[in-house]
C-alpha cells in the first residue's frame, strides 16, 4: 500500500511538472490569438515572461536536485533561467551575434537540461505548500491588476531601461558591451554593465511581440505573482511552515507595495534595481534559510547561481544581502554559543554570496571606479547629496541616514521598525537571529556617521541610500504575527484594530512619528540580542494563526491604497506619436541624434539610436562617457548667439546624423538657424526632424 500511494504521489509530480513546462507556451499562442493591448498584451507577457524566467530554470532545478518546498524552487529556476540566459548573451556579444542567436542557445541548453531532468524521478509537491503557493499568488492578482491600471508611460529611470532594451531587440548585430549602451563611443554603466536584465526584457518583447516600452511599463504588473511566490516561499524555509509563508508574503506585500505611492515596488518590477530587490533578494535569502535546513549541494550551487545574477542585476544588492547573513549569523552564534550545523551552513552560504559578488565586482571594477560619484571627492559628494533633500543629515565628511526616513513610508514601517525587539521572545528561532542580528548591523551602519561614511565613500551615496531597504522588516512582521497567533481570534482581531488605526493616523510619506521609532529599534535589537543570549526562549511553532494575523494587519493598509490609487499621470515631456512614427521610419539603427538632454533621453527609448547627451541623472556618468562635457556642448549647440561654425563643429564632434528641435524650448529663431542647411523630415506644432546635410 505505501508503495503505491508513494508512486501516486510520484504520478502527481509528474504531471505538475509537464503542466508547469507546458503551460507557458499554450498561455503565449493564446496570447496570440488576442489584440496586442489590453488583456492582450498581458496574457502574452505572462507567457513571454515563463517561457523566458522560468521553464529554462525548471528543467535545470529537475536536473541537479528539486527544492522541497515550491516557492524555493520558483526562486532556483528563476536564478538558472537567467544563469543560462547570461551566457547566452555573453556568447553572443562574444560572435558578434544578434539575440535571436541568444535565444536559440538558451532553448538549446534548455533541451540539454531536460534530457538530463527526464532521467530523475518527478518532483513532488507538499499538498498544504501547494495550495497555499497557489492562493498566495491567486491572492497577488488584484494587486498586479491594480498595478497594470496605475501603470501607463515610461518615467524616471525607464527610457534609459527601455533605450537599452531596444539596442538589444533590434540591433542586427551585437559586437560588444558598449553597443547597447547611450553613446556612440561607447562607455559602459557602471551599474548595468552587463546587460542582463535588459537582455531578459528585449527576449519578452521579442517572444510576445509588445514593444520594448509596453514590455517596461507593464511587466511589473505580470511579475507580481511571481514575486509574492518567491516572498511566500522565503517566509516556508524560514518558518519552516506554509502558514509562515503566508505572513511573510502578506508582509511583504504591505511593506512594499502599499505604502500610498501607488502600487509601490510592485508597480516597477520591470526595472532592474527593484527586481535585484523585489524579487532576487527574497529568493536568495530563502535559498540560504532551506540550505540552512538540508545542507543539500544542489541549494548551495543554487545559492551561486542566485548571487552572481544579483550582482549582474544590479552590484550592491549581493554585498548588502550578503550583510544580512552576516548579522543573522553573528547573532546566531551569540545566542547559541557554539558553531552548530546550522551556524556552519549559513557560513557557507554567507561564503558563496561574497565569492560570487567578490567575482563579479572584480570584473566591474575598473568601470566602476571610474564613476564620478566615486572620484569626486567631496565637492561631489556635497552635490549628490543635494539629490536627496531630508533623507541624509551631515556633510560630504560625515553624514548618516536621517531616522525619520526609516518610517516615513506608511504605518506599517513604524509597526515594523517596534517589533523588532520582540523577535528575542523566539530567540532559539532562526528567523529571531534574522531579525535582530540583521537589523542591529544595518541599523548601526546607516545611523551612525562613522560607519555610514566609510559605506558611502566606497558605493557612492546614491546607493549607500539603498541599504535602508535591507532592514529585515517584513521578516520582523511575520514573526511578530507568529508571536501573536498563539493568542488565536483576540490577536487577529488585535492585528487588525492596530493595522486600521495606523493605516489611518500615519499616512503615507508623511514622517509624524520622528525619529524615535528607527532609535527604539536600534536598542531593542541590542537590548533584545542580550536578552536572547540569556534566556534563550523557544517561541511558539507558526500556525495557521499566525498567517491569519499576517493578513488582517495589512488588510486595512490594502483599502487605503485602494482608495487612493490613481493613474500615473503622462510624460509633459514626451515625444509626440508622430515625431515616435518618424524615428522608426527613418532613422537606421546605430545612427546618432542631437536633441536637448531631456528630449534626447525620450529619443533614445523610441529608436535604436544613439544620443549625444542625457539628464546626468539619467546617465552613464564616467570619466569614459564625458557627460558633462557632453551636456556642455549640447548647450552650446542650441545657445542663441552661438556661430554656424560652432554648430558644425559639434555636429562633426559627435558624428550626429539628425537633429530633434523641441519648438516650446528653443525661439524661432534659434530654430529657423539651427535648421538652416538640413532636410525637414517631421514637423508637428511642437517637434522638428532634421536629416543633417554634411557640408
Amino acid at each position: 500500500m505505501a508503495a503505491s500511494s508513494d508512486r501516486h504521489r510520484a504520478g502527481l509530480g509528474e504531471h505538475w511538472f509537464a503542466l508547469s513546462v507546458a503551460l507557458p507556451f499554450v498561455v503565449l499562442g493564446l496570447g496570440w490569438l488576442l489584440p496586442e493591448t489590453g488583456a492582450g498584451a498581458g496574457v502574452r507577457l505572462a507567457g513571454a515572461a515563463a517561457i523566458v524566467l522560468l521553464v529554462p530554470g525548471l528543467l535545470v532545478q529537475r536536473a541537479v536536485g528539486w527544492p522541497a518546498e515550491i516557492g524555493i524552487a520558483v526562486a532556483g529556476a528563476l536564478a538558472w533561467s537567467l544563469v543560462l540566459f547570461a551566457a547566452a548573451l555573453a556568447l553572443t556579444l562574444l560572435v558578434d551575434g544578434s539575440l535571436s542567436l541568444t535565444l536559440i542557445l538558451v532553448a538549446g541548453a534548455a533541451l540539454a537540461a531536460a534530457v538530463v531532468a527526464l532521467r530523475r524521478p518527478g518532483p513532488s509537491v507538499e499538498r498544504d505548500d501547494g495550495l497555499a503557493a497557489l492562493g498566495v499568488a491567486c491572492a497577488s492578482l488584484p494587486l498586479a491588476a491594480g498595478a497594470w491600471y496605475v501603470a501607463r508611460v515610461a518615467t524616471g529611470d525607464a527610457p534609459f531601461h527601455v533605450a537599452a532594451a531596444r539596442k538589444l531587440e533590434e540591433f542586427a548585430t551585437l559586437d560588444s558591451l558598449e553597443s547597447v549602451g547611450q553613446f556612440s563611443e561607447g562607455a559602459l554603466h557602471p551599474g548595468y554593465a552587463f546587460p542582463l536584465w535588459h537582455g531578459v526584457l528585449a527576449a519578452i518583447a521579442r517572444l510576445s511581440g509588445i514593444d520594448v516600452t509596453g514590455v517596461v511599463v507593464h511587466l511589473g504588473p505580470v511579475l507580481t505573482p511571481l514575486a509574492v511566490v518567491i516572498a511566500y516561499g522565503a517566509g516556508v524555509a524560514l518558518f519552516r511552515s506554509w502558514a509562515g509563508g503566508v505572513a511573510l508574503a502578506s508582509a511583504y506585500v504591505g511593506l512594499v507595495a502599499l505604502i500610498g505611492e501607488r502600487l509601490g515596488l510592485l508597480e516597477g518590477l520591470s526595472d532592474p534595481e527593484a527586481v535585484a530587490r523585489g524579487v532576487l533578494v527574497p529568493g536568495l535569502l530563502g535559498l540560504v534559510f532551506a540550505y540552512a535546513r538540508d545542507r543539500s549541494r544542489a541549494t548551495l550551487a543554487t545559492i551561486g547561481a542566485t548571487a552572481l545574477v544579483l550582482a549582474v542585476v544590479h552590484p550592491n544588492y549581493a554585498p548588502y544581502a550578503a550583510a544580512l547573513v552576516a548579522g543573522c549569523l553573528a547573532a546566531r552564534l551569540v545566542v547559541v554559543r557554539r558553531l552548530e550545523e546550522t551556524e556552519s551552513a549559513l557560513a557557507a552560504t554567507l561564503g558563496v554570496v561574497a565569492l560570487a559578488s567578490i567575482a563579479y565586482i572584480a570584473w566591474l571594477w575598473p568601470t566602476a571606479s571610474d564613476t564620478v560619484a566615486l572620484t569626486a571627492g567631496a565637492a561631489g559628494r556635497a552635490r549628490d547629496l543635494a539629490n536627496y533633500p531630508g533623507f541624509f543629515l551631515g556633510g560630504p565628511e560625515s553624514l548618516r541616514v536621517n531616522p525619520e526616513v526609516l518610517a516615513r513610508p506608511n504605518g506599517l514601517f513604524l509597526l515594523a521598525l517596534l517589533a523588532i525587539p520582540f523577535a528575542a521572545f523566539a530567540a532559539r528561532r532562526l528567523w529571531s537571529s534574522l531579525v535582530l542580528g540583521g537589523s542591529l548591523l544595518i541599523l548601526t551602519t546607516v545611523l551612525v556617521p562613522q560607519v555610514f561614511t566609510v559605506v558611502a565613500d566606497l558605493a557612492s551615496i546614491a546607493q549607500a541610500r539603498r541599504l535602508v531597504f535591507f532592514l529585515p522588516l517584513s521578516f520582523a512582521l511575520a514573526g511578530a504575527a507568529v508571536l501573536i497567533g498563539r493568542f488565536r481570534l483576540p490577536g487577529v482581531a488585535g492585528a487588525f484594530a492596530v493595522g486600521l488605526v495606523a493605516s489611518l493616523t500615519l499616512p503615507a510619506g508623511e514622517a509624524r512619528a520622528g525619529g524615535w521609532p528607527a532609535w527604539f529599534a536600534l536598542g531593542g535589537a541590542a537590548a533584545g540580542l542580550a536578552l536572547a543570549a540569556w534566556r534563550r526562549p523557544a517561541g511558539p511553532d507558526p500556525s495557521a494563526w499566525a498567517a491569519a494575523v499576517a493578513v488582517a494587519l495589512v488588510l486595512p493598509f490594502a483599502a487605503v491604497a485602494a482608495v487612493d490609487l490613481e493613474q500615473e499621470e503622462p510624460d509633459p515631456l514626451g515625444l509626440s506619436p508622430g515625431l515616435v512614427a518618424a524615428l522608426r521610419s527613418e532613422t537606421a539603427p546605430g545612427d546618432v541624434v542631437l536633441a536637448r538632454d531631456e528630449t534626447s533621453y525620450r529619443v533614445a527609448a523610441q529608436a535604436p539610436v544613439y544620443i549625444v547627451a542625457a539628464p546626468i541623472t539619467h546617465t552613464t556618468d564616467t570619466g569614459a562617457a564625458r557627460a558633462r562635457e557632453r551636456l556642455a556642448d549640447t548647450g552650446l549647440f542650441f545657445a542663441p548667439e552661438s556661430s554656424t561654425a560652432t554648430r558644425l563643429s559639434v555636429l562633426d564632434k559627435y558624428g550626429v546624423s539628425w537633429l530633434v528641435l523641441d519648438k516650446s524650448r528653443s525661439s524661432a529663431s534659434v530654430i529657423e538657424r539651427v535648421s538652416e542647411g538640413h532636410e525637414r523630415v517631421y514637423e508637428d506644432g511642437r517637434f522638428v526632424l532634421l536629416r543633417i546635410q554634411t557640408p
